[in-house]
């Protein structure tokens, strides 16, 4: 059971880290743009 609470956080966390990179980019991209 907490081999697969383990795997699940993980995946979350990739899951998160990635959705913020992206809103990242994605609010970076207007103000590098002229």
């Amino acid at each position: 059971v907490e081999e697969n609470t383990v795997k699940i956080g993980r995946f979350v966390a990739r899951l998160v880290i990635a959705a913020f990179l992206l809103a990242v980019i994605i609010y970076s991209l207007p103000l590098s743009t002229p």
